[in-house]
């Protein structure tokens, strides 16, 4: 059995469909939730949930792309691949391109399914991979004073510490001593490795 962060999610109204996929993917190793509704799904998992979520682009109630934005509104981690039937293709399209990671059409090939699932899980992997770095670096860069912030803004921009002195009207000699108790705050290892994680809280922040 796979472990927790790959389980798959599966909505869908369908009750044979539900069922048939449900017994596809637990035979492949993963563990399965199933559910009949949108409002049954968002009742019992917690928005931070990480994994797979199969999701059938019409249902009762809450379909698919509601669904979908409304996990969105919540930043939720899930990776979505859309269920759709072939009037769907466009709207399953649309939810690509507002975050969803893929859609397969019926019906599928099982074999195809699985492979998306499992690129799927990966992606969400990689996000929640990120995600625990960002708050790393979010709690060091926390830690540093404001006068240190001003002197990490110099030395991500390329400034020598005789520069960063004249820009922030201190001596060099006190840059000196910020960007070392800087290095041991961030925990970085040299300059470029601390630069990295400023640009790379930067880009997700952006984001």
């Amino acid at each position: 059995m796979k472990t927790e962060a790959t389980t798959v999610y599966v909505v869908d109204d369908d009750e044979a469909v539900r069922d048939s996929i449900t017994a596809l993917v637990r035979g492949a190793g993963y563990a399965v939730l199933a559910f009949a509704s949108g409002e049954e799904f968002l009742e019992h998992i917690p928005a931070h949930q990480t994994g797979c979520l199969l999701l059938d682009v019409r249902m009762p109630g809450i379909g698919g792309m509601e669904l979908h934005h409304e996990l969105n509104q919540r930043c939720s981690s899930l990776s979505i691949v859309f269920i759709s039937g072939h009037a769907d293709v466009a709207l399953a399209v649309t939810a690509i391109k507002n975050g969803a990671h893929d859609f397969i059409e019926k019906p599928f090939n099982p074999n195809a399914l699985l492979k998306k699932i499992e690129r799927a899980l990966a992606e969400c992997g990689e996000r929640c991979d990120d995600a625990q770095r960002m708050r790393g670096v979010q709690d060091r860069l926390g830690r540093l004073t404001a006068r240190e912030s001003e002197v990490l803004d110099r030395v991500v921009a390329g400034d020598s510490n005789k520069t960063s002195a004249i820009r922030l009207g201190i001596s060099q000699k006190t840059v000196e001593t910020h960007r070392f108790r800087i290095m041991k705050k961030m925990e970085a290892k040299n300059l470029p490795e601390l630069v990295q994680m400023v640009m790379f809280a930067r880009q997700k922040e952006a984001h």
